[in-house]
């Protein structure tokens, strides 16, 4: 399998040991693929392969779905979800419950939620 070096990180190279899966050397998965030409590479924080094979998967899914030509009409909410997912784990519990209360002050019968849940491809049609 081939060997790919991070620039500053001689010491802890990744590892291909599967399709866009790699391994450094503490034995963690990281996902490395690329949607659309943009090139994504996250950990998996896990250091179980079979774990690791289905979060790329779902990871994958994800990606296609933010970045992908097929469902493109994301709603607010889902893109408010994903924003909360992605900062979750660099947060302080305390901190995330605060980032959290944009998604839940939006009340669905309110006329700002009916705005907000339209799908992002209504909004940037509307300001160009």
């Amino acid at each position: 399998m081939s060997k790919i070096v991070r620039k500053n990180d001689e010491s802890n190279p990744l590892r291909k040991v599967g399709e866009c899966l790699y391994r450094n050397g503490h034995g963690v998965y990281f996902a490395w693929f690329s949607v659309r030409g943009k090139q994504l590479k996250r950990s998996l924080k896990t250091s179980d392969k079979e774990l690791a094979r289905r979060r790329l998967a779902e990871l994958r899914k994800v990606a296609t779905r933010l970045h992908g030509l097929e469902d493109r009409n994301l709603r607010f909410d889902e893109v408010v979800r994903a924003w909360l997912e992605s900062i979750q784990g660099g947060l302080k519990p305390s901190t995330y419950r605060r980032s959290g209360r944009l998604h839940q002050s939006i009340d669905a019968k309110s006329k700002t939620a009916k705005r907000c849940f339209q799908p992002v491809s209504h909004l940037t049609k509307n300001l160009g």
